[in-house]
């Protein structure tokens, strides 16, 4: 299934035939243009002030911060899942299998930080990380039931590494970009449209793992109740489900998930945006004060 399948499945609107959805989405409207248009004419004495974001370096660094934060909240959320129902594993177990990516990550921001400082320059890590952490993705949307453990460790490693080596490096090029005195507000930014994508998609993605979950187990498994699956979680498939469906519908819920990993992966790679129109500041020199002091 490509992207613009993944899309096509995703209804951001629904039905709109409820009064409080309708309601809040002309409120949410309202509020965030007008947000907008006080910040604007605010300008040096708005929250965010709309100089910041005319530099090149915060919008994109932002936008990298959005896409590569969507991904990796939607593998935070997702895999230990695909563990719990795939796998059959128990909740803290999945969580202990979920460590692969967390080490990695660790290991990517240390090397990263280090080279960083020595060779002067944040930019090729935010690329090394979208390239890394997309093919750690990408072979992420192969799990199956038979994956074996060397695979899913790896995989997983792959993308801690990968979202380690970019991580940070959007808040060491909006401290070389900006005066002292704006790199906290860029900072909150950064921070903030990382949550924000993580909100976002990981929603989205859940709506493409129910979409496809419902459709595999009709073809799959005709004479089940999807709704029994759906609200009975990932972590009790095997008390809830008769035995004669059980493979079925652990081969659905593998086909859900991968769909939703195909979510995160789009995103990540998407991150490459944020890359291309980045500033390739030095870290060392006169900035460098800036940047201890910050």
């Amino acid at each position: 299934m490509t992207v613009f399948d993944l899309i096509k499945r995703f209804d951001p609107l629904g039905t709109l035939n409820s009064g409080s959805i309708i309601a809040l989405l002309v409120v949410s409207g309202f509020l965030s243009v007008s947000f907008i248009v006080i910040q604007w004419r605010a300008q040096d004495n708005a929250t965010v002030p709309p100089r910041i974001f005319k530099n090149r370096t915060i919008w994109s660094c932002a936008l990298y911060q959005f896409t590569l934060g969507a991904g990796f909240f939607v593998f935070i959320y997702f895999v230990p899942l695909w563990f719990q129902a795939v796998q059959g594993v128990g909740a803290i177990e999945s969580g202990t299998r979920n460590l692969p990516m967390l080490i990695g990550n660790m290991i990517g921001t240390t090397i990263a930080g280090i080279l960083v400082v020595v060779i002067g320059y944040y930019a090729p890590f935010m690329y090394i990380g979208t390239v890394i952490t997309s093919l750690g993705a990408g072979l992420l949307t192969l799990f199956n039931p038979g994956t074996m453990s060397a695979q899913w460790i790896g995989y997983q490693a792959m993308v801690g590494l990968g979202i380690g080596f970019g991580w940070q490096q959007p808040l060491v090029a909006v401290q070389t970009a900006l005066d002292l005195k704006d790199v906290p507000v860029a900072t909150a930014i950064l921070s903030f449209t990382q949550t924000v994508g993580g909100s976002i998609f990981v929603s989205v993605a859940q709506a493409v793992f129910s979409n496809k979950l419902v459709q595999e187990l009709s073809t799959r498994a005709p004479g089940l109740d999807p709704e029994i699956v759906l609200e009975g979680g990932a972590g009790d498939i095997a008390n809830l489900v008769p035995q004669q469906y059980l493979p079925e519908v652990i081969m659905s819920y593998n086909n859900g998930l991968t769909n939703s990993f195909v979510v995160g992966t789009a995103m990540v790679a998407a991150s490459i945006l944020g890359c291309v129109f980045v500033e390739w500041n030095s870290v060392k020199g006169v900035k460098r004060d800036a940047i201890v002091a910050a």
